[in-house]
Order: C-alpha cells, then structure tokens, then sequence
C-alpha cells in the first residue's frame, strides 16, 4: 500500500465531506443541494445523531501528507448475521481505482479481522456505472437489483431508481 490509512472521521471533516459531495452527480441526485449552508447544517446534526453502534464512519488520509482523501464506512452493521454496508467516494475524484482499493482493502480487513463480519454488500445506483465497474472490478459479486429505490429529487419530487447491490465476502 502506498500510505493511506483510516482515521474515525470528526467534526471538522464535515464541510469538507460537503463540498465533495456538492461535486457529484450521484449526491445531487438523492440530496438536492439548493442551499449549501442549510445542507452543511444538517450534515453536522446527521453527525451529532448517528448511531455509532452500527455505523462506523472512517476518513481516509494520506500518511505522509496527512491530506484527507474521502470517506469509507460501515453501516448498518448486523452483528447477529455478521454483515455490514459499504459507503465510499475518494473526495476530489469519486471514485480512484488505486486509493479507493487502498482504502477498501482497509475497510474490509476492519470489517472482517476486527468486527469478525462475514459479508460486506455495496449499493449502486445503476446509473453510476463508475461505482458498480469499480466493486465488480474489486471482486464484489453482483447480486441483485433493486428497482424500488424511491429517492427524493429537486423541487420535492420522488423518483423510482433501479440500485445495484453487490456483495464480498470473508474467505
């Protein structure tokens, strides 16, 4: 590995977590951003409120430079049958096949060696290509298809969006 690590993520990531997020397609779909500093509010009382027990919430960094690369998470942590959803996106690219490896082999090896999972799964939206290429590529199998998906979208209209759920698991 080439020096990234995980850190538990802080307060003080969360403006640059939104601004990242503002950037994407995928983000602004699911969370219209209309307002930026009415958005960043309720990401800082998301943080303040989430359930640490079954979501655990990492930064990835560079080692050397102790730059912050993105995000990567454990959520919904079932630990009565042993599996966990990944969240993941590298700040400045979405997705970057080298430091989102990096930081999924270290999310995955938390997931299996420390929480004892079994099975991690990853939802994509199917429109997001980038994210679903990347999980295949990784050595997720895909396993099914969601098509129910009801997402809220600009002006308060709710869309219907087919998800793409992908699976891994211990050895």
């Amino acid at each position: 590995m080439s020096g990234i690590k995980l850190r538990e993520m802080k307060f003080d990531d969360q403006l640059q977590i939104c601004k990242w997020r503002q950037k994407y397609n995928t983000y602004s779909r699911q969370y219209p951003i209309n307002n930026f500093n009415e958005w960043y509010q309720k990401q800082l009382e998301w943080f303040f409120t989430y359930d640490k027990n079954s979501n655990h919430y990492f930064v990835s960094y560079d080692q050397e430079t102790k730059n912050m690369l993105g995000v990567t998470a454990l959520t919904s942590i079932d630990k009565s049958n042993l599996k966990a959803e990944i969240h993941h996106f590298i700040g400045e690219n979405y997705i970057d096949n080298q430091k989102s490896k990096e930081s999924i082999d270290l999310i995955k090896e938390y997931a299996f060696n420390e929480l004892k999972l079994y099975s991690l799964y990853v939802e994509t939206f199917n429109h997001d290509t980038l994210k679903f290429n990347f999980f295949k590529d990784y050595g997720f199998s895909h396993i099914g298809l969601w098509s129910c998906k009801n997402v809220k979208i600009i002006k308060g209209n709710y869309e219907f969006i087919d998800v793409n759920i992908q699976s891994i698991s211990r050895v």
